[in-house]
């Protein structure tokens, strides 16, 4: 199915082709996010910055990434995968922190 754009004929898009080129931009988009978990971008990303961040700090992981070619990319995704992994991190030490070092069960 072909939509005419000017009524004349001369500016068709066809609307398969559209939506072969989304697929393949969401197929691409996976792999980078695939590339840039394994790269360890991420991980390091939350680390260094203790699971707290600002916006020019999070502008500052965009370029990163942009540098890397890992475009496209969702960045509205990696948030949601940074915020996934600070939660991971804050549980992490939570958990070790009420964790008695030694614990002594004789009675």
């Amino acid at each position: 199915m072909q939509m005419n754009y000017d009524g004349i004929g001369t500016g068709r898009l066809d609307v398969m082709n559209s939506a072969s080129m989304r697929s393949l931009i969401m197929r691409r988009n996976e792999r980078n996010i695939r590339k840039l978990e394994q790269l360890g971008i991420l991980d390091k990303f939350v680390k260094e910055n203790n699971g707290t961040w600002d916006h020019h700090t999070w502008v500052d992981l965009c370029e990163l990434i942009e540098k890397q070619n890992l475009g496209p990319i969702d960045f509205e995704r990696v948030g949601l995968i940074i915020e996934g992994k600070k939660a991971e991190l804050l549980f992490s030490r939570q958990m070790t922190c009420e964790q008695p070092e030694h614990a002594n069960f004789t009675t």
